[in-house]
């Protein structure tokens, strides 16, 4: 009951934090126990789906990769950085970080270095559509839920 009463507290003062500041109900924040319970949620799925995990998705911060998508998204006039890079065989994604959003990005593999990428809101759809497996695409999508934000 505690955690519904603490639950329900965040809602409301969110709420009403954004009725005072005039976001009329444009609300984004998510409260830590909504994050902790979709991550859990997540997992759940995840494990349903026999993904690997976390740590043995997440590609090292030196990779070439990483220098590569940030030349590409910095060439398109773009200020940000790419972070939370998840792979699966040749497909992946990742966030474009700014100092105000984190856009997802998908990410199709050539060896060891980029071969595609793109920001989008639908990263399992954009796999699917180059060739990823409904479950690598998923698995991929549930992966980058659970690097954070």
């Amino acid at each position: 009951m505690n955690k519904k009463l603490s639950f329900l507290h965040s809602v409301l003062t969110v709420a009403i934090v954004g009725l005072v500041l005039g976001i009329n109900g444009n609300i984004d924040a998510i409260s830590i126990d909504d994050d902790r319970r979709q991550k859990d949620n997540s997992a759940a799925v995840a494990q349903n789906l026999n993904c690997p995990n976390l740590d043995e998705s997440l590609v090292p911060v030196r990779h070439p990769v990483r220098a590569s998508l940030n030349r590409k998204f910095r060439a398109e006039g773009r200020a940000g950085e790419i972070n939370n890079v998840v792979r699966l065989g040749n497909y992946g994604a990742a966030y474009w970080w700014t100092r105000s959003s984190a856009t997802p990005v998908a990410i199709q593999f050539k060896g060891n270095g980029l071969g595609q990428a793109v920001t989008t809101s639908s990263v399992v759809n954009v796999l699917q559509s180059w060739g990823a497996s409904r479950n690598t695409a998923q698995c991929i999508h549930l992966l980058l839920n659970e690097s954070g934000i």
